[in-house]
This record gives structure tokens, sequence and C-alpha cells, in this order.
């Protein structure tokens, strides 16, 4: 291996070493697209990824990944949401959370999709069904 090549491999090895915790620490999709039918009475846990998106467990200990369309604060500091599904009572990409504080905010899903959790050390929040808010 000549001096340029041994450059380029110290290079990228640094580079590999410093993005492993960035890329470990935000464990997001693993999958496309999915959709969980029935899920009214289906949703165990969730916690918040910031105001970008959403964990949610469902029975089974299955995770999914629903990610905002947009920001949605509030989520990340909130101990009860509510969830709006789907017509058929599906959670998937149509459907959306919805944060009552500080003030009522409705935050559509962008994708849903399978996930390995959140990363340890989140905070974990119960769900209790039903879910659906009132319209």
């Amino acid at each position: 291996m000549g001096p340029i090549q041994g450059k380029r491999a110290v290079i990228l090895a640094t580079t590999i070493l410093w993005a492993a915790p960035v890329l470990a620490a935000t464990p997001r999709k693993t999958g496309a697209e999915v959709a969980l039918p029935q899920a009214t009475h289906r949703l165990t846990n969730w916690a918040a990824d910031g105001n970008k998106g959403l964990w949610i467990e469902a029975i089974g200990g299955q995770w999914y990944y629903a990610e905002f369309l947009g920001s949605c604060p509030g989520v990340g500091g909130s101990d009860a949401l509510a969830f709006q599904f789907s017509p058929g009572g599906s959670l998937d990409r149509f459907s959306r959370v919805i944060v009552s504080r500080p003030l009522r905010r409705s935050c559509p899903f962008k994708s849903f999709s399978a996930s390995n959790g959140p990363p340890h050390g989140r905070s974990i929040h119960s769900q209790s069904p039903p879910s659906e808010p009132q319209k």
C-alpha cells in the first residue's frame, strides 16, 4: 500500500468511527412503508424523536417509526397523545398525531415504517386506548 492509499484508508476509518455513534443513536426506519391495521387497540407505547417523529410500539413488541410531515412542536414534551387513524382504523402514512398541550396541534405523518425502536435511554410513554380523538 502506497502513502496515498494509506492516507485514504486512515481517513475512511476515521470517518466511519466518527459517524458510527451518530448513526447508532438515531435508529429510525428499517423498511418500506407499512400500515398497522386495526390500530385503535393495538398501540402500547410511544417515544418522541424530538419534534421530527415518533416511535410507536404495537402489541407483540413490534416498533414503528412515524416521520412527521413538518416539525411537531410539543410532542417531545407531551406525556399524552391521541392518534387520528386512516379510514378503517389503520395507522399508516395518512394518519396523524394530536398533541393537546400546550396548544392543540395536529401533526400529519410523512411516512410510517417498521423500526428497531427508540435508542436506549429515550423516555417511553404508555398509550391508553382508545386513541381516536373527537373530530
